[in-house]
């Protein structure tokens, strides 16, 4: 689950904004830039579970910040390069009353093939 923000013990966590949606794609669009397995995990909540491949659920299925992590190093660290993240903004549909988003962005990146070679890949994902 994407961390809403740090809230004191015993409090509410404050609603979610078209705002706070904007950062954290933002955020995770640097943080795989970047490769920063960390950086991810903090995005997330110690209890979040991170699924990279929804129709696979045996194999893309990642749970807690050491299973983010995990991913991250294995998979994104070792297997890509030259990564560039690009949110559309202007595409982002909030809804308030649920606190429920969908993000769009384009990713243009390298990644090793089983041959050890090198190849482009563009990602649009909504």
């Amino acid at each position: 689950s994407p961390k809403a923000g740090s809230e004191p013990a015993g409090e509410l966590p404050a609603p979610v904004t078209r705002a706070h949606v904007l950062a954290w794609v933002s955020a995770y669009g640097e943080a795989w830039s970047s490769q920063d397995a960390d950086r991810v995990a903090r995005l997330y909540t110690e209890d979040a579970v991170y699924v990279e491949r929804p129709y696979d659920p045996e194999g893309g299925v990642y749970r807690g910040h050491a299973g983010i992590r995990e991913y991250w190093h294995t998979h994104i660290s070792q297997r890509e390069k030259d990564i560039h993240f690009r949110q559309f903004e202007e595409d982002l549909v909030f809804d308030q009353e649920t606190g429920t988003a969908t993000a769009k962005w384009e990713a243009h990146l390298s990644v090793l093939t089983r041959s050890n070679a090198w190849r482009g890949v563009t990602f649009l994902q909504v």
